[in-house]
């Protein structure tokens, strides 16, 4: 057996975690750049939490919180102006999978100039540290060498990666996750599963990562079960769902992602559709693709999920998360074409051409 397998992000994991243990941001710098957006990290309490953790540890800190949904490069190249101009020796991302991305890009260029095209392809000088807290159960940054940025140049969302990038240390508090709207937590967790079965069906898959993934899996489909529109969403799910996201980001950052995230961002981009929530309308079609090829795969993944079929699946995942909409056949071609310019794409198995890409959009969302 041939074998690599690093994430060296020391992850701590529980309620109150954050304040049991903040004595960890005391060992990455004496200048903190905290990175968030304007309100997850007040409404979770994670943004009080770590300026009391700092206030303690005498750490002076300044706030950065014009992160946008889905950050820009313009967005990021004002925030790390703002952290060179404070002399920032380490940087803290708190929020969902926008801060935390932003949070590593500005840890980039706080410390190196690079241009639009530089900034996706290096080579990069060591970034200041980064620690991440979380405030979504979904995205698993907190434990990946991913920023993914939209570059409004191509019209896309952009992978910028780097080993560098992995956080030094990650504070998973399930409390924080508990003022979450419903489709922020659902659109999330789904997030996480698309990551886990991603991984899981990745052409890059290996012992550790499959490992991994079962478990994030036999989390999450109990989990998706579980939740309902007709009633709040409880500690143990949400505890569950964070713990399976970071599973599942520690996975990807060993094989990436696949198709679905390559055809997912066109519909961030172009439709404004949650990134989590475009990932989950198309896993359906996505598995049943899959199957055609590799059935015991995808049984697998199904049965880990306790799911007994992909239809079952796509039940839950329509119920969650509806749609009633089309793509104009203009829609479907651009998507499609931008789809291929995706670098993740070549980790699908098997590979997809623009006439899969386009078969499998018709199918998961319908063409006018």
């Amino acid at each position: 057996m041939n074998l690599s397998y690093h994430m060296p992000t020391r992850v701590i994991f529980g309620k109150n975690s954050l304040r049991d243990q903040a004595a960890e941001f005391g060992k990455h710098g004496n200048r903190a750049f905290i990175v968030t957006g304007k309100t997850s990290a007040l409404k979770s309490g994670a943004q009080a939490d770590t300026e009391e953790a700092l206030s303690m540890l005498s750490i002076p800190y300044r706030i950065y919180n014009g992160v946008m949904p889905n950050p820009t490069v313009a967005n990021i190249r004002i925030a790390a102006s703002e952290a060179k101009d404070f002399k920032a020796d380490f940087i803290i991302g708190i929020g969902g999978g926008s801060p935390m991305d932003a949070a590593k890009a500005v840890a980039l260029l706080a410390v190196q100039d690079l241009d639009d095209a530089s900034l996706f392809k290096g080579p990069y000088r060591d970034p200041l540290p980064i620690i991440a807290v979380p405030t979504t159960a979904g995205t698993g940054s907190e434990v990946t060498p991913y920023s993914i940025l939209t570059d409004t140049k191509d019209e896309t969302k952009k992978n910028l990666s780097h080993e560098s990038l992995y956080p030094k240390a990650a504070f998973l508090d399930p409390s924080y996750t508990e003022m979450l709207p419903f489709d922020v937590t659902v659109n999330t967790a789904i997030d996480a599963l698309s990551h886990a079965l991603e991984s899981f069906l990745s052409v890059r898959a290996n012992a550790m990562s499959t490992l991994i993934t079962l478990e994030a899996l036999r989390l999450l489909g109990p989990c998706l079960m579980e939740i309902d529109h007709a009633r709040p969403v409880s500690y143990t799910v949400r505890e569950r769902l964070l713990f399976a996201s970071m599973l599942a980001g520690m996975a990807i950052a060993q094989t990436g992602t696949t198709v679905v995230h390559a055809m997912g961002y066109a519909l961030t981009y172009h439709r404004n559709i949650d990134h989590g929530k475009a990932n989950g309308l198309l896993i359906t079609e996505y598995m049943r693709y899959i199957r055609t090829h590799y059935p015991e795969n995808v049984l697998r993944a199904l049965d880990a999920m306790s799911f007994g079929n992909v239809e079952d699946l796509g039940r839950v995942l329509e119920n969650l998360i509806p749609w009633n909409d089309s793509l104009t056949e203009s829609e479907l071609e651009m998507f499609s074409q931008k789809t291929l310019t995706v670098k993740s794409v070549v980790n699908t198995k098997p590979a997809p051409g623009i006439a899969d890409i386009k078969r499998l959009y018709k199918r998961a969302l319908g063409v006018k």
